[in-house]
């Protein structure tokens, strides 16, 4: 009887290995609560949990050995969420926002443009030269993109903020505004938005107006935050993070 006892506990201990082994490989990752904004194409494509921003996010938890569990809030449920304690990571924030936390590398940048027809022959030498046109730009653009373009945004009656962004594209491209300011991948991902019913094909000119802003997350933990910036700089390293950023850069186009 003692054999067989023997084996069989053989035959129990090998049937449990096997059974773990069959187990989803991620169901031994932790998940951390990574708080992300709403629906910001191409940087956020909410419904379908994808999207630059995103995929970078998680591939760099991924190489962390973490899975990640996505919260999609509007920026003051991010801001109470924050104060409260009650995340693990925030996305899309800067150190000078003054939420509590511990701030990892910058992860992502933003560029935003002047755009205009390129037959219009606008030239753009300044945040100052736009106070002579039709300007349309995102929501809050007055309260993010500087104080020149704030002073420009007081006395120029000409300036439009509108939401959702496409509406900028739309503006521009029908002839109804001589300038769009946007961050340059979502103004171009929403030309695919305008295109059925506007010639997009039309040359445009961009200016690099404005200063690249890069943006951070802020983390509960110090210790999660320090394993994060390691991660980061290594797909940076290994070419992962610039494959994701290639499958979400617009084609070039004239640039001043």
């Amino acid at each position: 009887m003692r054999p067989m006892l023997k084996w069989g506990m053989r035959g129990f201990c090998m049937l449990a290995i096997l059974l773990g082994a069959m187990q989803p490989a991620h169901a031994a990752e932790p998940a951390v609560r990574v708080l992300f904004g709403l629906n910001k194409p191409p940087y956020i494509i909410e419904g379908e949990h994808r999207g630059l921003e995103y995929e970078l996010i998680s591939t760099v938890f991924a190489d962390m050995g973490y899975r990640i569990d996505p919260v999609f809030v509007p920026p003051a449920r991010m801001v109470s969420l924050v104060r409260a304690g009650a995340f693990d990571v925030a996305t899309t924030v800067r150190a000078s926002s003054g939420l509590p936390g511990f701030y990892s590398a910058p992860y992502m940048q933003y560029q935003n443009m002047a755009f205009v027809l390129a037959k219009r022959r606008i030239i753009l030498r300044s945040v100052d030269d736009l106070s002579d046109y039709s300007v349309v730009a995102f929501q809050n653009a007055h309260l993010v993109l500087g104080d020149a373009f704030r002073h420009m945004t007081l006395h120029n009656v000409r300036y439009l903020e509108v939401s959702p962004q496409w509406i900028e594209n739309n503006l521009l491209y029908s002839g109804h505004v001589d300038v769009a300011v946007a961050d340059r991948r979502i103004f171009q991902y929403f030309n695919q938005e305008v295109k059925s019913h506007l010639d997009t094909r039309q040359p445009i000119r961009m200016f690099a107006l404005f200063a690249p802003t890069d943006y951070q997350a802020v983390f509960h933990d110090g210790h999660l935050r320090d394993l994060f910036n390691k991660s980061l700089a290594r797909i940076k390293q290994d070419g992962r993070y610039d494959a994701v950023v290639a499958r979400y850069s617009p084609a070039a186009d004239a640039r001043d």
